[in-house]
């Protein structure tokens, strides 16, 4: 009897979660990641893209532009306003069907990252990558891939 319900809830949940998954979630090297805000620990957003996001910006929040890019275990996060450079490492940990999880260094500081895909109300999906490093949050996003024609 174990063995029988063993397999039917893996049964089950593998049912949803192909029916759920619209897209695979995104390696970290797949895509040219472009900023959509920093968070300080307490949540609140300091910096913000205004051409990628402003939803919850505070007043205080200062506009920056950054971008980031991953390959071969190497990573770079650019200012494309005055050109500075973080550089640092990355390494899988683990992975779901849902998404990647890195442990990375960044300007030698140590953190972990996480890149999945986030679905909207309309059932479109865009790339997210989500890094902790210190006492900050740095949220970045790809392009916004559209729903599944039904």
């Amino acid at each position: 009897m174990k063995k029988v319900f063993c397999l039917a809830l893996l049964f089950l949940l593998l049912l949803l979660n192909g029916c759920g998954a619209l897209a695979e979630p995104p390696a970290i090297e797949d895509i040219a990641w472009r900023l959509g805000n920093i968070q300080d620990d307490g949540g609140r957003v300091v910096y913000f893209d205004p051409k990628n996001w402003q939803e919850g910006a505070s007043e205080s929040a200062e506009p920056l532009h950054m971008t980031c890019r991953a390959a071969k275990g190497k990573l770079t996060i650019e200012n494309t306003d005055s050109g500075e450079r973080y550089t640092g490492n990355y390494r899988l940990s683990d992975r779901s069907p849902d998404s990647f999880l890195y442990e990375i260094t960044l300007n030698g500081a140590e953190g972990y990252a996480v890149s999945a895909m986030t679905t909207y109300a309309d059932h479109s999906q865009s790339p997210t990558l989500i890094f902790r490093v210190g006492k900050y949050i740095l949220n970045f996003t790809g392009g916004k891939i559209p729903a599944p024609a039904e």
